[in-house]
């Protein structure tokens, strides 16, 4: 949290075709809006930890939603993931079930501007 991966994501995608979907959202709105979800429990408890989301768990969510993304945006392909993936397990898993990238960018933020960033919002 901080880094600004969400600010710079919004102005990619005024700026260029790309979709942005933000894991911590999704998993936020999972947690609100779908009870029946069969991760709803889990999810909201490592959240509330702060823990990383297993990829076993996490990549088939991602997948989901970059799918019914895709449907929704009639095809639009080139889509941006905010926060994703947090370890190379993650990244594996996501390889395998739904597709290598075509770019990573990584945001490297100083810790201390990232905390004060965090703090002020």
């Amino acid at each position: 949290p901080g880094a600004g991966k969400s600010t710079l994501s919004a102005l990619l995608t005024e700026n260029f075709p790309v979709q942005h979907i933000s894991v911590g959202d999704l998993l936020r709105r999972i947690i609100k809006n779908d009870t029946t979800h069969p991760q709803t429990g889990t999810l909201a408890s490592m959240l509330n930890k702060q823990e990383l989301i297993d990829a076993k768990v996490l990549v088939p969510i991602l997948r989901n939603e970059l799918e019914e993304s895709e449907s929704r945006e009639q095809g639009n392909r080139v889509m941006l993931v905010d926060g994703f993936p947090r370890n190379l397990a993650q990244r594996r898993e996501f390889e395998e079930a739904v597709a290598e990238p075509i770019l990573v960018l990584f945001f490297n933020c100083p810790k201390e501007i990232a905390k004060q960033r965090y703090l002020t919002r």
